[in-house]
């Protein structure tokens, strides 16, 4: 699955997609360094934690933490054999 199909999917599951196809979307979210184990090293506190399923075995892990007065979302992605092939981590944009 491609990386954009990955992004769409979670946008979907947090009901961020369903903006009218005429308007450019707003950037909500946005990439930045640490990941989820980087997070979890540093004591940060996990807030909470859901897993998406591919038929093919593939999986999800979406991870909210709070670290240093932040809000994290990560998502970090495992093949059908559960090993990992992609962790990113966002913060909210602030407008």
């Amino acid at each position: 699955m491609s990386p954009l199909t990955k992004l769409a999917v979670v946008l979907c599951c947090f009901g961020l997609s369903g903006r009218a196809v005429a308007q450019a979307p707003r950037e909500t979210w946005r990439a930045v360094p640490p990941n989820s184990s980087d997070l979890a090293n540093k004591s940060a506190e996990l807030l909470s934690s859901s897993g998406l399923s591919w038929p093919d075995g593939r999986q999800s892990i979406v991870t909210f933490w709070r670290y240093n007065n932040s809000l994290y979302r990560c998502v970090d992605d495992f093949n059908a054999s559960l090993q990992q092939t992609g962790a990113l981590c966002y913060v909210p944009v602030k407008e």
